[in-house]
């Protein structure tokens, strides 16, 4: 639960950092393109952020004494692609969408639908 605490305050702390959040925002969306020079290092950092996540999320699955459901990928990669969907709501209406709090809730959501899997209605 370390490192969802982690990302919890990491978006509090990013409330004071509109300028840092702003940078990372462009850069990453950018880093899509074709031959863009930050392609590597953003590839690399969420492959690295969602193992991390991943690794999270079993380890607690662990403790728990849940069998690490198939949802822990989609989960990792759901708090990263959480995270930064906020920061960019956030960055463009400041005034209506609280950047820590949202995240805060989609954590706890995304951590909840993992130890306490439901059945889904939605097919692929």
């Amino acid at each position: 639960m370390d490192l969802f605490r982690h990302l919890v305050k990491t978006a509090f702390r990013n409330e004071e950092r509109p300028g840092i959040v702003q940078a990372y925002t462009v850069l990453s969306a950018e880093s899509v393109t074709d031959d863009h020079p930050g392609r590597d290092f953003f590839q690399t950092r969420y492959r690295t952020l969602r193992s991390e996540v991943d690794q999270a999320f079993r380890a607690v699955c662990a403790e728990r004494g849940v069998d690490a459901p198939d949802t822990v990928d989609h989960a990792a990669a759901g708090i990263l692609a959480v995270m930064d969907g906020l920061q960019v709501q956030w960055l463009l209406d400041p005034d209506r969408v609280e950047l820590a709090r949202a995240s805060q809730f989609a954590i706890e959501a995304l951590v909840a639908a993992v130890l306490s899997p439901q059945p889904s209605d939605v097919s692929a």
